[in-house]
C-alpha cells in the first residue's frame, strides 16, 4: 500500500485508524507495534496524519502513548482553503462499546468551524461511522454544526466500503489497505485501496483506487 501511494504521489495521506493492533497495556508491546507501524509510514514520500481507531486508542495507557507520541487526539489543519478535521470517534476509549466523540470535540469543532466560515470545503476524518451508532449523540451534533456548509465524512472501522448519502452529502466508510479482509470483491465492498481526492472548483472529485489496480512502470520490461 504504502508503495502503491509513492507512485500516485499525493499531497499528503490521512488514515482513519486502526493502526496497530493494540488491545493491551503492555507499554512495551504498545511501543513495538507503533516502531513496526511507523517503520511503514517512514516510508512515505508525503506526510501523513493519524487518526485514532478503538485498536489504537484501547485504554488509559494507550491514549497517554498517542498523546506522548502525536500530542492530540484530535486536531484540524487548512490546504489549499480547504478545512481539514480529524477527530476522535473513539473518545474515553469506549473501543467497540458505546463509541462517540466526547463534548470537548463538539466545542472544539464549533469553535474551528466559526473561525474558518468561508473555506470551499469541509473534510471530516474519525475511525467509526456515528451516525450508525445509536450511542453517536454527540457526532449528531457535530452533524448538524456542520449541515450547512460543503463537507464529505470519512471513516473505516468496517472492512467494508459503503457510501451514504447525508445531507445530501457523501459519508464515505472505507475498506481496508492490508486489514482483515476476506477480499470478495467490489460486489461485496471488499478490497485493499485508498481513496483519492482532487479538489477542483467543481467540489471534490472521489476516486477508489484499488491496490491490485496500480502498477510501476516495471510491469514489462522489454528483452535486452
Amino acid at each position: 500500500g504504502v508503495n502503491k501511494i509513492n507512485l500516485m504521489q499525493p499531497a499528503f495521506v490521512v488514515s482513519v485508524g486502526d493502526l496497530i493492533e493494540g488491545y493491551t497495556i503492555n507499554k512495551k508491546k504498545i511501543d513495538r507495534q507503533w516502531a513496526e507501524f511507523n517503520a511503514f509510514i517512514d516510508q512515505l514520500e508525503m506526510p501523513f496524519f493519524y487518526v485514532a481507531g478503538n485498536h489504537d486508542y484501547t485504554n488509559k495507557v494507550m491514549e497517554n502513548k498517542w498523546l506522548k507520541r502525536y500530542g492530540a487526539d484530535y486536531y484540524y489543519f487548512i490546504y489549499k482553503n480547504v478545512l481539514f478535521l480529524c477527530l476522535n470517534s473513539e473518545d474515553g476509549h469506549t473501543a467497540l462499546k458505546n463509541p462517540d466523540l466526547g463534548l470537548g470535540q463538539v466545542d472544539f469543532v464549533n469553535r474551528i468551524l466559526e473561525l474558518h466560515p468561508n473555506v470551499s470545503w469541509t473534510m471530516v476524518f474519525m475511525h467509526q461511522p456515528l451516525w450508525l451508532k445509536e450511542s453517536g449523540e454527540n457526532w449528531l451534533k457535530v452533524e448538524q454544526l456542520l449541515s450547512d456548509r460543503e463537507h464529505s465524512v470519512f471513516t473505516g472501522h468496517h472492512h467494508q466500503y459503503t457510501l451514504y448519502e447525508r445531507q445530501n452529502r457523501d459519508y464515505f466508510v472505507l475498506a481496508t489497505m492490508g486489514g482483515r479482509s476476506d477480499l470478495r470483491g467490489k460486489k461485496y465492498g471488499e478490497f485493499d485501496h485508498f481513496l483519492w481526492v482532487t479538489i477542483t472548483k467543481k467540489g471534490p472529485y472521489f476516486s477508489n483506487l484499488l491496490l491490485d489496480g496500480i502498477e510501476d512502470k516495471n510491469i514489462l520490461k522489454a528483452n535486452e
